[in-house]
């Protein structure tokens, strides 16, 4: 392969290099799928030192993420805190008007029972390039949640990505914010989108055929939540 120039959290970790590499391999979405969910293994390694283990949890994503990175992260991190709650978002990610900035309006959500009354907020996207997801999901966490720790995870991230959502909110609320990114690729294409990122649009990797497609589709994690 290539050799790709980015920038890694954890150089001795060839096992998570070798993870973001296969995200760019080209292979079936089952096959991304099972990437996808240990990515989010490895970040729980990540994250899990950082967390309180009597603190509870609400871990927050968007449900093309939710039965794979989320999942991962979920099954890594449950083991160390008190307890963990889900809070899953269908967005509708989409350019209103061309060449203005993009908007990501919620049009369906599942909030775990418990969720809102966790301690902290842990948030997850399986790439950040710019703020517009994750600032709308967490927007509407924190109007109804009072966190002293907004953890940020992703595989890979813009280098701006910390900056631009910090900018999003007030100090209050920003110096809140803990990221944790595997690697940090410096270059967008013309439609915004990191290079070589998580090698392309999600949706399409994950075997949704497109973002409508995404957006009927129920994750396993909320069915079983839900019964």
């Amino acid at each position: 392969m290539k050799k790709i120039n980015r920038t890694y959290s954890f150089e001795n970790k060839p096992n998570v290099i070798s993870a973001l590499d296969d995200l760019l391999s080209g292979n079936s979405p089952e096959a991304y799928q099972q990437t996808m969910h240990q990515l989010g293994l490895y970040l729980a390694e990540e994250l899990a030192p950082k967390l309180d283990i009597n603190k509870s949890y609400c871990l927050a994503s968007t449900a093309e993420d939710a039965d794979y990175l989320a999942q991962g992260l979920l099954e890594g991190i449950s083991g160390f805190v008190k307890k963990v709650s889900i809070a899953c978002f269908w967005n509708n990610h989409h350019i209103p008007v061309e060449g203005q900035a993009s908007t990501s309006p919620i049009i369906k959500k599942f909030i775990d029972g418990s969720a809102l009354e966790s301690d902290d907020i842990i948030i997850v996207k399986s790439v950040m390039s710019g703020s517009c997801v994750v600032k709308t999901n967490l927007t509407e966490l924190i109007r109804k949640m009072t966190p002293s720790v907004v953890y940020v995870a992703s595989p890979v991230a813009h280098v701006k990505a910390e900056e631009k959502l910090k900018m999003e909110f007030s100090s209050d609320v920003s110096n809140k914010f803990d990221f944790t990114f595997l690697a940090k690729d410096e270059k967008r294409d013309a439609s915004g989108e990191v290079i070589p990122g998580i090698g392309g649009n999600v949706y399409h990797l994950l075997g949704f055929t497109d973002q409508r497609s995404k957006n009927r589709h129920t994750p396993q994690v909320v069915l079983d939540r839900m019964s």
